[in-house]
């Protein structure tokens, strides 16, 4: 409900390592493990899901890119970037400075972006997003707020790293590569 609580009838009583939800442009959220007991109610600690309004799933959608689509041999495209699951991405080349720009649904205030460095389209970890830069924009052609983001190594390859900002009213952002391992 509008508060956060929610039921789940007719479940198995027993040990559960985890309880993930997820739902259409929402990044899951997971709990830690909770002991279901038969005939009692079981409170587990709330799950806080947060809005992807970048998602396509949410209704954003790529405004532009450069480098190749590499959708024919990939299986996907530039919007593998945006679609919410981690086995797929944004399979582009070197070098150094190919963006992708996604169109947010509408003027959002953004308190973080997530970014899964990981290789795709079956490419080795030397393919992986070693560091990038983020900018934001209300039309589209001015750009501001920028920063770049650098790995240290590869453990974040397959997890989406979360960097806390603050920017008010954002319609477009733009996600430059600046390097791979």
């Amino acid at each position: 409900n509008a508060a956060g609580q929610y039921e789940i009838s007719n479940v198995v009583a027993g040990d559960y390592p985890e309880l993930f939800t997820h739902k259409p442009g929402y990044d899951g959220a997971v709990t830690d493990p909770a002991p279901v007991f038969a005939n009692t109610p079981t409170v587990v600690n709330p799950l806080q899901i947060r809005r992807d309004w970048a998602s396509s799933l949410a209704g954003g959608r790529i405004h532009s890119f450069t480098g190749p689509n590499n959708a024919p041999f990939c299986g996907t495209g530039p919007g593998g970037a945006i679609d919410q699951a981690l086995f797929t991405g944004w399979p582009s080349d070197m070098p150094a400075g190919q963006r992708i720009i996604v169109k947010l649904p509408a003027y959002v205030d953004v308190s973080a972006i997530a970014v899964d460095p990981g290789a795709t389209c079956g490419d080795s970890n030397d393919a992986a997003l070693r560091k990038y830069k983020i900018e934001f924009s209300k039309s589209g052609t001015s750009w501001s707020g920028a920063f770049t983001k650098a790995f240290a190594n590869h453990s974040k390859e397959g997890t989406l790293d979360t960097v806390a900002i603050s920017r008010k009213a954002v319609r477009y952002v733009r996600l430059t590569m600046l390097q791979n391992w």
